[in-house]
């Protein structure tokens, strides 16, 4: 063979290989990018999970800052608007529920972002119904509300307690799932009964200065925190199920 189809075939094979080799490192760029996005976002909602709004919202605006085109934006805008919350900061908060809307209104945080609007507008009605309560008579119902104090106290104890346990159950399905995308879907059902728990026990807290308080009340709060219960079992048993499965392909992956 001659030495110029021989330099011919050799840089046929150097320029495949070389092609291949880009391939190669633009995969290894994108993996590694995603990689770095999911830890990002891991770290501020964990910020969030452990009741940090100021670290979280920081980490957030990281995010947003590094990975602008991400397709977990959605997400990332809806739990930085919850950590808003956590800081009292509701106007802010209002306005980035309504922002999220309006950019993703596809997403599958809609629905979440509404009940927290709803919810905001919710508790600026019963604020001012309040207000107007105190100014008419400040004392009224005094005596009756100090019978349950205790009782209250000790129910939003326990829903904390529960909220707490949801989230740790929250963390351990995220180390047995892959993929930024699905663990962000699994997490819905779980999250919305933390925020349903956390709702509860603000409810708890309003109603201590109220002068509404009765026997009616009480049971209303039992049920509640039966049903709460319930619904921890339930995501507990869910959990059980995705290890289990986590496991089962860890095994065939061996085989």
């Amino acid at each position: 063979m001659g030495e110029v189809s021989m330099g011919k075939i050799f840089s046929k094979h150097t320029i495949a290989a070389t092609g291949f080799f880009l391939f190669v490192l633009l995969l290894s760029g994108m993996a590694e990018a995603v990689h770095e996005e999911a830890d990002l976002f891991e770290k501020a909602y964990g910020y969030y999970l452990s009741y940090q709004p100021e670290k979280a919202i920081e980490a957030f605006d990281q995010f947003i800052d590094r990975f602008p085109s991400s397709s977990a934006m959605d997400s990332v805008m809806f739990w930085r608007a919850k950590s808003l919350v956590q800081m009292k900061r509701i106007d802010e908060a209002a306005r980035d529920f309504s922002l999220m809307k309006e950019r993703y209104p596809d997403s599958s945080y809609t629905v979440f972002a509404e009940k927290e609007l709803d919810a905001i507008q919710q508790s600026s009605r019963k604020a001012e119904k309040q207000d107007v309560s105190k100014e008419r008579d400040p004392k009224q119902g005094e005596a009756r509300s100090s019978v349950y104090e205790e009782k209250i106290g000790r129910l939003e104890s326990e829903i904390s307690g529960l909220e707490k346990k949801l989230g740790d159950s929250e963390k351990l399905r995220q180390l047995t799932e892959k993929g930024l995308v699905k663990a962000l879907d699994d997490k819905n059902g779980l999250e919305a009964q933390v925020e349903e728990a956390r709702r509860i026990r603000e409810d708890l807290g309003r109603k201590l200065t109220s002068a509404e308080k009765s026997e009616k009340e009480y049971a209303r709060l039992i049920e509640d925190r039966k049903a709460l219960e319930a619904k921890l079992k339930d995501q507990e048993d869910k959990l059980k199920a995705v290890s289990t499965q986590a496991e089962h392909q860890k095994d065939r992956d061996k085989e």
